[in-house]
């Protein structure tokens, strides 16, 4: 499940970063229409100023009121003659510096179509009616930039450069932190792997302990000899035990475990978990109370990890309390869920600790040399609960020992 979670974070990040990029190139090509939307209209406020401003002096509009009024083409003349002279190029330079425009260009002038009317044809960018100083409306200026894309790319550079140097910086930190989040991810499967063979390798010689221990007590061995007997065989068992959770919950995290669902009766099944832990319960002179609100309780579930379940909450109690506890396992039956609950009256649990209680390999300082165990037992027993659709909760305070709650649902 981690794996792959961690390739869908990796997918989800690179579709992000597309997206981004994406985002990121459009606003661009927005702020450059936006800019070249801005120019023009510079350039025409300017050259209509300019236009004005010559209109204004007499030198330059009063060859054209004659000539413009008898022919287009005299007129035109008139114009071309106009715009080469000094004046008007101060003046329309002047005109577009008042709008820090100080590229070269060149100007021409065009006489407007027969059919030209101010609804419908538009004037080319960057151009004025000259109609101030011909008096008709017959003429019009028009100016060319050959430099007008390098000074869109220059104004615009620092904002490019900027943009797409933050894109570069995200995108490489985020190949580097995919990198080794793929490689984190490798080791922690290489180190899962060697972790489950290693149970593996610790299974078969702790079957053979157990199984030769076992063949000794059956014979008569001296009294003496039958405590040492006895501690093999509680040892060997605790071993399994853990090795077994190892291995359980390996195979649960991979998702490479379907739970065995039957119908199976509950009240009997902790009746005999409780039986089961009687040598451990025994040694701590351990009181376990099994309180059912039904004699009977039908179930469909997997009968093995459930009982499984059970024994880690009591081994939890019995290891976490001192002498003589008293330990309350209730099992009530509601109409749509069954609660299965182990409350014991050990040290109790803080809210910090009860926030990490159920992550794998997760152990209170105080109990890391005094208890045994890898702190797997409550993370396996989530995991079962979960595959259940069931939920499980603890509800405890410091010195008030601890409640722990299974919410299994009948369908």
């Amino acid at each position: 499940m981690q794996q792959r979670t961690s390739s869908y974070l990796v997918v989800a990040s690179a579709i992000a970063m597309a997206a981004l990029l994406i985002v990121q190139v459009i606003w661009l090509r927005h702020s450059q229409s936006l800019m070249e939307e801005q120019f023009q209209t510079n350039v025409n406020t300017a050259l209509c100023s300019a236009v004005a401003t010559l209109a204004k002096d007499e030198k330059c509009s009063e060859p054209f009121s004659q000539s413009c009024t008898i022919t287009a083409a005299e007129c035109g003349k008139k114009l071309d003659q106009l715009i080469q002279t000094d004046q008007f190029a101060k003046t329309v330079s002047s005109s577009l510096a008042g709008f820090n425009i100080k590229l070269p260009y060149e100007a021409k002038v065009c006489a407007k179509p027969p059919s030209y009317t101010p609804t419908s044809i538009e004037l080319p960018p960057y151009s004025c009616a000259l109609d101030p100083i011909t008096k008709t409306d017959s003429h019009f200026l028009n100016l060319e930039f050959s430099e007008k894309k390098k000074y869109t790319l220059d104004k615009m550079g620092v904002m490019t450069g900027t943009s797409f140097g933050i894109l570069l910086m995200i995108c490489l930190l985020f190949f580097y932190a995919s990198y080794h989040l793929l490689r984190q991810q490798k080791m922690s499967n290489l180190n899962r792997e060697f972790f489950n063979h290693m149970a593996h390798e610790f299974r078969t010689p702790l079957t053979n302990i157990k199984l030769a221990s076992s063949l000794m007590q059956r014979k008569a061995l001296a009294p003496a000899g039958q405590p040492h007997l006895q501690i093999i065989q509680n040892e060997a068992s605790q071993l399994m035990q853990q090795v077994e959770q190892v291995l359980y919950l390996a195979r649960l995290e991979k998702n490479d475990y379907l739970l065995s669902k039957e119908s199976c009766e509950l009240v009997t099944l902790c009746r005999e978990t409780i039986a089961d832990m009687h040598l451990q319960a025994d040694a701590k002179r351990a009181s376990i109370q099994f309180t059912p609100t039904h004699t009977s309780t039908e179930l469909r579930v997997d009968a093995l990890h459930l009982k499984n379940s059970l024994r880690n909450l009591l081994d939890n109690a019995l290891k976490y309390s001192d002498d003589q506890p008293n330990i309350r396992v209730d099992l009530k039956e509601y109409e749509d869920y069954v609660l299965l609950a182990v409350q014991d009256d050990g040290p109790g649990l803080s809210a910090a600790q009860q926030a990490q209680i159920f992550t794998p390999f997760y152990r209170q300082k105080s109990t890391r040399d005094n208890c045994k165990g890898f702190g797997l037992g409550l993370a396996y027993v989530r995991r079962i609960v979960e595959l259940h659709q069931g939920q499980i909760q603890v509800l405890s305070q410091p010195g008030q020992g601890a409640r722990f709650e299974i919410t299994l649902p009948k369908t």
